[in-house]
């Protein structure tokens, strides 16, 4: 992404490379909020991210409960949230994506999902 020759990181499990380490200028807060919905055999949840200098990002999941299985809601909220979180990290990968070729005016490489 960055020239080589940089510093690089290690965040998140994979290998980025950093310019420079800037000094702290203050802190960022972005706001994440799921909300589940549950019916007889489905769970769905919706994961908004706020505060990204954006529009808000939404990630949406669903788990569906088979018949045959006992029915316990807690797994199906933690199926339910996990996709929607998933599909919100991947649009956040993909919105860093284009900022990037924004910048550099070059493809992104190896960044998007």
């Amino acid at each position: 992404m960055w020239p080589a020759g940089l510093g690089a990181t290690i965040s998140g499990g994979h290998r980025t490379r950093c310019a420079r380490r800037l000094p702290v200028t203050g802190t960022k807060s972005w706001q994440a909020q799921i909300d589940i919905t549950e019916t007889d055999s489905e769970v769905t949840a919706e994961a908004r991210l706020s505060g990204t200098n954006g529009a808000p990002l939404v990630g949406n999941g669903t788990a569906l409960c088979n018949p045959a299985d006992e029915n316990v809601p807690a797994i199906g909220d933690e199926l339910a949230v996990a996709r929607a979180l998933s599909h919100l990290s991947h649009q956040l990968l993909n919105a860093a994506a284009d900022d990037i070729e924004a910048h550099t005016h070059k493809p992104v490489e190896r960044l998007r999902p």
